[in-house]
């Protein structure tokens, strides 16, 4: 949705949710690397909860509005979530039910997917 001339300048509201979006996002791997140094928790935990807060995230932004304008989110934010949320759910149900499991590190995909997010979120002045 064009923004009349504002030129996608973000609102401070705005910006203040992106950025404790990626410290949410941020703070799921820094309590990983204290709570779990030996990684015992399975990798889809960890894809489901940063998928959980890019949803959040994402829906919370879509229902705010100032001025009659909603809020921004980018479609890479949605992309990147549902991407996650289905990995997920495979291996969720390859793990209960014993089905073949690609050998894919969730756990590297996820941060991977949260660095692409807070990078590309500076890179386009999100924030």
């Amino acid at each position: 949705m064009a923004r009349r001339g504002r030129r996608n300048i973000k609102s401070r509201e705005e910006a203040k949710v992106e950025r404790r979006t990626w410290l949410i996002l941020a703070g799921i791997f820094i309590l990983l690397s204290f709570a779990d140094p030996e990684n015992l928790l399975q990798d889809y935990y960890i894809a489901f909860a940063v998928s959980g807060v890019l949803m959040a995230s994402g829906l919370y932004q879509f229902m705010q509005s100032d001025d009659n304008e909603t809020w921004r989110v980018s479609p890479l934010t949605w992309i990147i979530a549902a991407i996650l949320a289905m990995f997920a759910t495979y291996y969720l149900l390859a793990d209960l039910r014993g089905w073949f499991q690609v050998p894919l590190n969730l756990r590297l995909i996820s941060l991977g997917a949260t660095y692409t997010i807070i990078i590309l979120g500076i890179l386009t002045n999100e924030a």
